[in-house]
């Protein structure tokens, strides 16, 4: 069935407005399919990088390089991602990374068969070129590490962001970790071509750095003194005398003296634990007295209630001298009723002693009990090469 003459021209156009959207689109649809794991800020991110990258890629390829990077690092899966980088690398005259990104495209079955073919004959052409060539795979424990790869024989390489897998020429480097406020690693390796070379630097080591001086105590209620001085606040954190220093502490109208260690790496932490009590509250002699006090009382009531028992045990008796005969019955029960309620009020009058002597016994010893100093802890201390340390608390 055809359309009217009339309607012919519209629906001539229509094909044609369709046909160019589709053609339009057809990249933006591919990418997301490719890469459609990244949403909203991600995606924006690299598709920037993308774009940013592919512009920059003959007029300024190490910054374009960069910025495929960052687009690679957020999605590999992109395979036209993978020649551009491939672009970027010939441009830069990097032979082996430029071997390394086609061998990364040869590698994917998604990439379409017209790329396959002609990234297996360019990189046939490369190995041609730079035949000693190794692969590399580099990865640090420490996070935000720089490694730097420097040969007399071959380009240096700069890696800032790790892990890093790739090609480079097969020879001897020397690479170094580094880190701000770390001890930096330096190793050689030396590259067999065509071998797989996996380097991970383990934790780093944190850099030699001057004594520290910490003290915690209580502002307007302790007072240090730091050799002759006489500071006004007793709180400090600060860099320790390399000759070390030899502290007073006066905590309760005790003076306490504390050496300190000035060695490398090490943290004088001296604490001053805050006391149990404080003026007007209970302190243990207080609440031994209060022991004490309790203990008699108990004590007294035990003393009473036995009394009472013992009197209620000799009117039983009596009920059954007085009463005989016929009245034998009543005069029974009465008798075990009483010796019931003498029973148990001769228990709770037991219980009331014992407990009252407990008492006692544990408000002279609270009584007695020597009130602690409160005693500044030093620790600082090196663990093998790792720096650490170790606080002490003494309460």
């Amino acid at each position: 069935m055809t359309a009217p003459r009339k309607l012919r021209p519209f629906v001539t156009a229509l094909a044609l407005l369709s046909s160019v959207i589709a053609v339009a689109t057809a990249p933006r649809l591919a990418g997301a399919e490719v890469c459609g794991h990244l949403q909203g800020e991600e995606r924006e991110k690299y598709e920037t990088f993308r774009t940013s990258g592919a512009d920059l890629l003959h007029k300024d390829p190490l910054k374009a390089l960069s910025f495929l990077m960052g687009a690679q690092r957020k999605c590999s899966e992109d395979v036209e991602l993978l020649e551009d980088l491939t672009a970027a690398a010939l441009e830069l005259h990097d032979c082996h990374m430029a071997r390394w990104w086609l061998e990364q495209i040869l590698a994917r079955e998604n990439g379409p068969e017209e790329l396959r073919e002609k990234s297996l004959q360019k990189v046939t052409e490369l190995e041609n070129t730079c035949p000693h060539s190794a692969i590399i795979r580099i990865q640090s424990d420490t996070p935000e590490v720089t490694v730097v790869m420097a040969s007399v024989t071959a380009e240096g390489l700069e890696l800032v962001s790790l892990p890093f897998e790739g090609r480079v020429e097969a020879t001897t480097f020397e690479i170094t970790a580094s880190k701000p406020g770390y001890k930096s690693v330096v190793m050689d390796v030396e590259l067999a071509p065509n071998v797989a070379h996996d380097i991970r630097f383990r934790p780093l080591i944190l850099e030699d750095s001057p004594a520290r001086l910490q003290v915690r105590c209580r502002d307007g209620e302790d007072d240090l003194q730091r050799g002759v001085v006489d500071t006004d606040l007793c709180a400090v954190d600060d860099l320790l005398d390399p000759e070390g220093e030899t502290l007073k502490l006066q905590v309760d109208g005790v003076v306490q003296t504390v050496e300190t260690v000035a060695k490398e790496n090490r943290v004088n932490d001296i604490r001053v634990p805050t006391p149990n009590q404080t003026l007007g509250e209970m302190q243990l002699s207080d609440w031994g007295w209060l022991a004490l006090g309790s203990g008699a009382i108990l004590v007294g009531s035990g003393v009473v209630l036995q009394m009472s028992s013992n009197d209620l045990y000799d009117q039983a008796g009596k009920s059954l001298k007085v009463y005989t005969g016929q009245h034998i019955t009543p005069t029974q029960k009465q008798a075990n009723a009483t010796v019931g309620r003498a029973n148990l009020i001769g228990g709770v009058g037991l219980t009331s002693a014992l407990l009252g002597a407990g008492a006692i016994v544990t408000g002279v010893a609270l009584i007695l009990w020597p009130e602690s100093p409160y005693e500044p802890q030093v620790s600082s201390s090196l663990g093998g090469e790792q720096a650490a340390v170790w606080l002490d608390f003494k309460f």
